[in-house]
């Protein structure tokens, strides 16, 4: 009884261990901008590299030395292309720091050995120069990638169904490029409404 006790114990505990979060395009703004108690540390990969698959070990142990302060999550970067596009990925694996308060984020170049990435996180990242708000992936523009990334995703994903729905290629086609005509009119009429200085009526009297 005591053998089954303390195996079942040695299991929960295994289980509640700290493990690398799986970040999606879906989920990836609601657990990163709503959070403002722990860091993240953040890893774009890809299935097939190499050097992804060897750092794999190293992220399981730094998300358990530092549950407290600092979560460890990784982006598919094949997948999650719009993520991607806003983190400007260039290669594998690329890591990223972002603070829970500002949500300032900051590339690592560094050695990526467990106690060069805990001394990191431990505050090192403090001694790197975060990204300015033009590239930031939450600035104005990488979010504006994001958006046309997903956009074309969905086109795409659009046209295949007009296809297979039993349109031609060319009519589905033409069909979509309409609607991103009639979208974009409606977005330029509301922001330049929006931006337009309002005048009031003066009248005199004599």
């Amino acid at each position: 009884e005591r053998f089954v006790f303390f195996s079942l114990l040695g299991l929960h505990c295994i289980g509640a261990s700290p493990s690398v979060h799986e970040l999606t395009g879906k989920t990836f703004d609601a657990q990163i901008l709503n959070n403002d108690s722990i860091d993240w540390f953040i890893e774009f990969y890809a299935p097939w590299c190499g050097h992804c698959k060897q750092l794999a070990p190293t992220l399981d142990e730094l998300a358990v030395k530092h549950e407290s302060k600092c979560a460890i999550g990784k982006v598919d970067a094949t997948v999650e292309r719009a993520l991607a596009a806003r983190f400007e990925i260039r290669g594998f694996p690329s890591l990223f720091h972002i603070t829970a308060k500002g949500h300032e984020v900051r590339k690592y170049d560094g050695v990526r050995g467990l106690n060069d990435l805990s001394r990191f996180l431990a505050g090192g990242f403090k001694e790197h120069k975060k990204l300015s708000m033009m590239k930031s992936p939450f600035g104005p523009i990488g979010r504006a990638k994001g958006f046309l990334i997903r956009m074309g995703s969905s086109l795409l994903e659009t046209h295949t169904t007009l296809v297979e729905r039993g349109f031609s290629p060319m009519t589905a086609a033409v069909m979509l490029a309409a609607l991103c005509i009639m979208v974009a009119g409606i977005i330029i009429l509301i922001l330049t409404l929006g931006t337009m200085p309002s005048t009031s009526v003066h009248q005199h009297h004599h």
